[in-house]
């Protein structure tokens, strides 16, 4: 009877609790359970075997809104391929034109995590167009240094950007020499606040709720049932 109790109890909490996201590090797991907790919801974080790596949980009533805070918040954030990746696998013998594409790649990536860190900020991309080596050197007909950059934040039809736009410039253009501050093109992209849940969808997921619980209901009658009739055939001579 015991061994039945502990089965029905292990299949009751993971009929409760999924995994939403995972392979994550300590600091994306716990940035995505102060974003849920902000929104009511009730998050729990689980290591791995080797403790290397994080997974977050979540209460299956609360599963699809849990998803949905999560893809509009932009959690987990990408991760950003800067220049210690970029010369990471650097092989011996590079051509100039390969170093400076590997340089400007992990330069956009590093300006883009560095934006990202501004709070309220969902995700950054920034687009350089430094001129080769060889138009570098060739002076006055050299194309102008520019740059592109695209920052992506929370917020209603009336909230402003958490930086502005002149901050973005100076930011880009201190970081590639020669780039003047005007050469930098900044768009802004705002995404709509998520709308809390009514009434009656919180009634929707109370319904959910009961359903699973008679499910359980159902699953631990079938095995006390089943239990029943295996007792009743051993006493049977």
């Amino acid at each position: 009877m015991r061994w039945m109790m502990a089965l029905g109890l292990f299949c009751s909490c993971a009929a409760c609790q999924q995994i939403i996201e995972q392979d994550l590090d300590r600091r994306e797991a716990s940035e995505i359970l102060a974003r849920l907790a902000a929104h009511g919801i009730g998050a729990e974080k689980v290591a791995s075997r080797d403790g290397q790596t994080h997974a977050v949980q979540v209460a299956s009533s609360d599963r699809e809104r849990a998803v949905q805070i999560l893809a509009q918040d932009g959690l987990p954030r990408r991760r950003h391929a800067g220049f210690g990746m970029a010369y990471r696998d650097k092989a011996l013998v590079s051509g100039k034109l390969e170093e400076q594409g590997r340089f400007l790649s992990a330069l956009q990536e590093e300006l883009s995590e560095t934006l990202e860190a501004v709070e309220g900020v969902l995700a950054a991309r920034v687009h350089l167009a430094l001129p080769r080596d060889g138009a570098r050197a060739a002076g006055d007909g050299a194309p102008p240094v520019s740059a592109s950059v695209l920052i992506m934040f929370r917020g209603d039809g009336a909230a402003a950007p958490p930086i502005a736009q002149a901050d973005v410039q100076r930011l880009v253009a201190h970081a590639c020499p020669g780039m003047e501050a005007e050469r930098v093109a900044v768009v802004f992209s705002r995404s709509a606040m998520l709308a809390a849940p009514s009434v009656r969808a919180e009634s929707g997921e109370w319904i959910r709720v009961g359903a699973a619980g008679v499910g359980l209901g159902g699953c631990a009658a079938g095995l006390l049932l089943a239990w029943l009739r295996r007792r009743a055939r051993r006493r049977m001579p």
